[in-house]
């Protein structure tokens, strides 16, 4: 199991202080959202493992992009130049 991304003894002691919460409510709560965070916060390796795939993804799309970019700006140049042979 991670470490909580948070204090929870210091959660604990706040929401006792602070909220009037009694030590078991402060605990179970501070237990409660350690768990939930645990689960739903993205690690540092997860976060490595999503930049690998989309950078991978990007590599793939790179080259066609530049294809279509190249397609369109010859698309371009053809219809500016059908264009201009009307207009003479």
């Amino acid at each position: 199991m991670t470490a909580a991304p948070f204090d929870t003894l210091k959660l604990s002691r706040q929401l006792r202080e602070r909220a009037r919460f009694d030590q078991e409510q402060a605990e179970g709560l501070a237990e409660a959202l350690a768990e939930v965070f645990q689960q739903e916060i993205a690690t540092k390796t997860d976060l490595v493992l999503l930049e690998r795939r989309l950078m991978t993804r990007l590599a793939q799309i790179d080259p066609r992009l530049t294809l279509a970019m190249g397609g369109i700006v010859a698309a371009g140049i053809g219809i500016l130049l059908a264009l201009e042979k009307l207009i003479k």
